[in-house]
């Protein structure tokens, strides 16, 4: 990891109130739509997890938190597709990338809800899917109630890893 990075970790580690500012931050840039497929956000969750864990933070808080994070950007970007609608596939990274907004449209249609909880788990299908579902109108509220199970799942995903190696390395063997 580079040095800058270790450096500011570090930093935001000895600052425990920092660390549920920043652990919602980069959920929600993970998550955001098409931002989150270009932006390495899976890679500084794991040690902004860890330092948590290593500086008392709640586990409850820890999920609360990360869980705040990914549910306000797909909410976000369900909103955006909602309000986009068909010039989705004119933004930027879709023109680029039109493969991706055909594959999480075929995969929201053939799968419908189910596409949307699963979707939080598969890399480049969180940052689009919420998106799609809101081009394709997906009824809000099945919307919402899907992905926040699916935060929640994704989140703990994240979390608990973190949780366990520290209370683990706790452990008198």
């Amino acid at each position: 990891m580079p040095e800058i990075i270790q450096g500011t970790l570090q930093w935001i580690g000895e600052h425990p109130g920092l660390l549920a500012v920043a652990i919602v931050i980069f959920t929600f840039l993970e998550c955001l739509a098409l931002f989150g497929a270009i932006f390495p956000g899976m890679l500084l969750l794991v040690p902004l997890s860890l330092a948590a864990m290593r500086s008392g933070t709640p586990l409850p808080l820890a999920l609360l938190v990360a869980t705040s994070g990914a549910f306000s950007a797909n909410l976000l970007s369900y909103v955006l597709g909602y309000r986009l609608q068909r010039m989705t596939g004119k933004l930027a990274l879709l023109r680029k990338n039109p493969a991706w907004l055909v594959h999480a449209q075929n995969y929201l249609q053939r799968y419908g809800a189910a596409s949307i909880f699963f979707a939080q788990f598969i890399g480049l299908l969180r940052p689009v899917l919420p998106l799609v579902a809101g081009s394709l109108q997906m009824p809000p509220r099945l919307f919402v109630s899907v992905s926040l199970l699916a935060s929640l799942g994704w989140s703990a995903m994240r979390v608990l890893p973190a949780w366990v190696a520290v209370n683990l390395a706790d452990l008198e063997v």
